[in-house]
């Protein structure tokens, strides 16, 4: 809450720390209409177009709330490019391949620079195996080339000592800090059921599950209500965002409201349980110590508190 630093140049080691609002009207304004515009109707991997734009700009409204004005940019992206990754063929090929030139994504930002396969080797607590649909794709028919479950269930025991816990082995590039045309269709998604389209915003979360889901499993969403909407647009979304920022920035934002807000609960077995209150200070990431000694405009964004190595082993080594 007390701000970052934004640059504005290149001289980076002398950058002040600004206050939150001062913030986000920078980053409006980089990503404004008048910007947008001059972006391309049509790039490549490593370009964003006006489509991108777009999506960048509703992703930031999103995350300060402004949920209307969100879902008017994130229209204007899928207006541009609704292209959804098809999971079916894997079916027949027992081999999940989405490449970072795939058309569903705006654009594209890999993990390293060679562009690593990610979430290689991301484990996911049994909690969050058991959020996964009957029928997905992925986990129900992917294969290590034939070998093992992508979601491996004996290697993320294996590596964690957990039983029921997952662990990706096998080759695909997911895009963690780029943007892809689902999440930008799960943002729009939320937006509606918040004011009232309640099916309407469920409607495009099952346009996405409908590549992800085999027709044999497939039920269609519907509520009622935007409580029971949220219910199932969130189990939906964080599936479909493993191994992306999403899922840490949702949860950071759903915490600031009373009906949204969660305590999440992680059983590690003979380990104990623990848990990770919606105000715990564990959701902040401190300023490093070298910041805060070159830049005297710097104040900490967080207080200490003691806490339980285990407990952080459980939420950030664990943290899906």
């Amino acid at each position: 809450a007390g701000g970052v630093a934004y640059p504005e140049g290149t001289d980076v080691d002398t950058k002040p720390q600004l206050k939150l609002q001062e913030c986000y009207e920078l980053i409006l304004a980089d990503c404004s209409d008048e910007i947008i515009a001059q972006l391309p109707d049509k790039g490549n991997v490593n370009r964003i177009t006006k489509a991108g734009g777009y999506a960048i700009r509703a992703t930031v409204l999103f995350q300060m709330k402004r949920y209307d004005e969100a879902l008017a940019y994130a229209e204007k992206a899928l207006a541009l490019n609704s292209t959804i990754e098809d999971r079916s063929y894997i079916v027949d090929t027992e081999n999940w391949n989405l490449l970072p030139t795939s058309e569903n994504n705006f654009f594209y930002i890999s993990p390293l620079s060679d562009m690593t396969n990610n979430p290689q080797y991301e484990r996911l607590s049994w909690e969050t195996a058991e959020l996964f649909e009957e029928g997905d794709y992925v986990l129900d028919y992917s294969t290590d080339g034939g070998y093992s479950p992508y979601w491996d269930d004996y290697y993320g025991y294996e590596n964690s000592g957990i039983d029921g816990c997952l662990e990706a082995y096998g080759d695909v590039y997911t895009n963690p800090w780029g943007l892809t045309v689902e999440q930008i269709m799960y943002l729009a998604a939320e937006c509606d059921i918040r004011k009232g389209e309640i099916q309407k915003g469920l409607d495009m979360v099952n346009k996405v599950r409908s590549y992800r889901i085999h027709s044999d499993s497939y039920l269609t969403f519907t509520a009622s209500s935007e409580t029971d909407a949220m219910v199932l647009l969130q189990r939906a979304k964080f599936v479909e965002c493993i191994g992306s920022f999403w899922n840490f920035f949702d949860r950071k934002r759903w915490n600031t409201e009373d009906k949204y807000r969660k305590t999440i609960t992680r059983d590690l077995q003979d380990a104990g349980t623990y848990s990770i209150a919606p105000d715990s200070k564990l959701w902040v990431f401190p300023f490093p110590l070298r910041v805060m000694q070159n830049n005297p405009t710097f104040k900490q964004n967080y207080e200490y508190i003691p806490h339980n190595n285990r407990r952080l082993y459980a939420f950030f080594c664990l943290g899906s």
